[in-house]
């Protein structure tokens, strides 16, 4: 269990099979950490739905569907892709 600003996500340990699941988690959060300035994410993946916590300075002054926005933007492809299917954003300032 691993807890950021309020938000608390299990990830499951990943191992032999779960290989894709690990690159997937792997691939959203440095997405997210690349395109939002100091965030703290955490990815949840199971099969082709994901949870999503990032917590950054940069959303102060947003409003809640404009922090969804701006995460959404980093994985846009991966959705329409259909790599992810359904996707729940959590996003939030310290």
């Amino acid at each position: 269990m691993r807890k950021i600003a309020g938000f608390r996500l299990a990830l499951t340990q990943c191992t032999g099979s779960d290989d894709g699941k690990r690159r997937m988690q792997d691939e959203v959060m440095q997405r997210i950490e690349s395109a939002i300035p100091n965030a703290e994410v955490v990815v949840e993946i199971e099969g082709n739905r994901a949870t999503i916590a990032v917590v950054s300075g940069h959303f102060a002054g947003m409003s809640r569907v404009k922090k969804q926005q701006e995460v959404y933007a980093c994985i846009a492809d991966l959705i329409s892709s259909g790599a992810l299917h359904a996707v729940t954003i959590k996003a939030a300032i310290p």
